[in-house]
């Protein structure tokens, strides 16, 4: 049980992390892929630099919340199991 919460845990971290928000920010703002864009890094430094500030925190804010929601599901789902691990 314990080892299938922890592969559980895994793969959400994964999926969730998979998400690029640059992408999708580049993208709605844009129509072009973020790797198209100025250094072609599809992060937050990269959109900042190429699209502004607004944009460019708003990939720093996904990816901190998709970070938390991974966080807060693998610990509703395991954190008893598992603890604080």
């Amino acid at each position: 049980m314990e080892i299938t919460l922890r592969i559980l845990c895994l793969l959400v971290g994964y999926l969730l992390g998979s998400f690029l928000t640059a992408e999708c920010i580049a993208r709605r703002l844009t129509g072009r892929s973020a790797r198209d864009l100025g250094s072609g890094n599809p992060g937050m430094a990269n959109i900042m630099a190429t699209l502004g500030k607004g944009p460019g925190f708003a990939v720093l804010a996904g990816d901190v919340a998709k970070t938390v929601l991974a966080c807060g599901l693998c610990w509703l789902l395991a954190g008893p199991v598992l603890g604080h691990t």
